[in-house]
């Protein structure tokens, strides 16, 4: 992965491998945040800060993808020719809405399965998922094996759905 320059540093950029953030902005606003910083440091906004955004549009991207083509397996063996880089994690908690609960009563009163819950669930197993994959892309993982999810009820009607693995790399020759 592309790594921040010094003066992507000086100005306070900084990428945790999900999202770049200055003084508190997100990369949805990486822009803005960048004028800022300059603007704070005395620095004329020009194409040297185009360079920038687009160096961090174009680092954005590449963990991006790093991320969207990871392998996530459930195996329980480390396949040969990779190495243990660490535990990696993704969660969520999620709440059911009034609607849904609505329902959710009417669908127990004729049996069959509750659409909306399901839909809820398995967006919330995506969302721990792609998670995991970040945690993973982090630790600079590129393959993910042991994969176990587990949800849990935190309170009534919210529930919180875990996916934890191990991370994986290449071995370095």
């Amino acid at each position: 992965m592309t790594e921040l320059t010094d003066e992507h540093k000086a100005l306070g950029i900084s990428f945790d491998g999900e999202k770049y953030s200055v003084a508190g902005y997100t990369y949805t606003a990486l822009h803005h945040a960048v004028n800022y910083a300059r603007k704070q440091a005395g620095v004329d906004t020009t194409a040297e800060q185009r360079e920038i955004e687009a160096k961090a549009e174009a680092m954005y991207a590449e963990a991006a993808q790093l991320v969207k083509s990871m392998k996530v397996m459930s195996l329980e063996i480390v396949p040969e020719g990779k190495e243990i880089v660490g535990l990696v994690r993704g969660s969520t908690a999620r709440s059911k809405n009034a609607i849904s609960d609505f329902g959710a009563s009417l669908k127990n009163l004729v049996g069959g399965e509750v659409v909306a819950y399901t839909k809820l669930m398995a967006d919330a197993r995506e969302q721990a998922l792609q998670r995991l994959k970040e945690d993973a892309a982090r630790q600079g993982g590129d393959t993910i094996v042991g994969l176990r999810f587990a949800s849990s009820m935190i309170e009534a009607g919210v529930s919180e759905v875990i996916a934890w693995g191990t991370a994986l790399k290449d071995k370095a020759d």
